[in-house]
């Protein structure tokens, strides 16, 4: 999960990809988002 925007890379929890392909993708990887 490495995207090419390396702006605002997540990396924790072992995540790389940067938070606009996170946020598409939480549902996808199973993550809820609390707030």
């Amino acid at each position: 999960r490495v995207c090419g925007n390396s702006h605002g890379l997540i990396r924790k929890y072992g995540l790389m990809c940067c938070r606009q392909c996170f946020h598409s993708n939480a549902k996808e990887i199973g993550f809820i988002k609390y707030r």
